[in-house]
C-alpha cells in the first residue's frame, strides 16, 4: 500500500509548521501591546483624576475659610494650596462687563500643579462674586432739586 507515501503526505500531522507559530506569536505579541497601552491610558486619567479631586478639595478649603469674611478673600494674591502637596492658588480680579445695579466683584480662584509649565491651564478654576462696599453716595445739589423735570 502506502508505506513511504503516507508519512509524508500530511496525514497524521502532530505538530503546527513555523509560520503557524510565528502568526500566533504576533497576534498574541500585538494583544499584549495593546494591552498594555490601554492600562497605561487608565492609569494616566486616573492619576489626572485624583489630582483635580484634590485640586478641589484645596479649593473647597480656601473658599470655606474665606466666606466668613468675604472681604478677606485676596483680590490679587497667591500661595500653596493646604492639604495638598505641590497645588498653589492663585487669585486675580476678572474682568466681566457686570450690570451697574449689581455692586459686586468677580475674583477668580485658580488652582495650579507646581510642575505646570507657564500658559497650562488651571486645573480648577472658580470665579467668586464678592459684594463691593456700597459707595459713598454724593450729596445732592439743592439748586437742582427744585428743576427737575
Amino acid at each position: 500500500m502506502c508505506l513511504n507515501s503516507c508519512r509524508h503526505s500530511g496525514f497524521g500531522r502532530r505538530g503546527f509548521t513555523l509560520i503557524e507559530v510565528l502568526a500566533g506569536l504576533v497576534l498574541l505579541g500585538t494583544l499584549l501591546a495593546a494591552a498594555t497601552l490601554a492600562k497605561s491610558r487608565f492609569t494616566r486619567q486616573l492619576a489626572d483624576a485624583d489630582r483635580r479631586i484634590e485640586a478641589v478639595d484645596a479649593a473647597d478649603q480656601l473658599l470655606t475659610g474665606w466666606w466668613s469674611d468675604p472681604q478677606s478673600l485676596p483680590r490679587s494674591g497667591s500661595g500653596t494650596a493646604p492639604g495638598a502637596d505641590g497645588l498653589i492658588w492663585q487669585t486675580r480680579t476678572a474682568t466681566y462687563a457686570a450690570h451697574p445695579a449689581f455692586e459686586v466683584a468677580v475674583t477668580r480662584l485658580e488652582i495650579y500643579d507646581q510642575r505646570a509649565q507657564v500658559g497650562d491651564a488651571p486645573i480648577v478654576a472658580v470665579d467668586v462674586l464678592v459684594p463691593e462696599a456700597p459707595a459713598e453716595e454724593i450729596p445732592s445739589d439743592p439748586d437742582l432739586e427744585g428743576n427737575e423735570a
